[in-house]
């Protein structure tokens, strides 16, 4: 009689069921995060290298035309 009464017993169900749903919930938002950051990151070093290209293009620029006073960039 006991194993028929837990088949039809279904107060424990909705927790489980919630507590899956938060785990998946919460495992979505732990993805989204950390694409957001690596997005963050590349941006920077995007960023960076666009400086170092330009920067590197001017002193080409210079040499080319034949200036070699030196500026400094504060």
């Amino acid at each position: 009689m006991k194993r028929n009464r837990f088949k039809q017993d279904n107060r424990g169900a909705s927790l489980l069921a919630v507590l899956v749903l938060m785990v998946v919930v919460s495992l979505i938002a732990v993805v989204i995060t950390k694409i957001t950051i690596v997005n963050i990151e590349m941006k920077e070093v995007e960023r960076g290298t666009k400086k170092n290209f330009y920067s590197a293009d001017e002193l080409m620029e210079r040499f080319v035309r034949g200036d070699t006073a030196r500026t400094t960039d504060g």
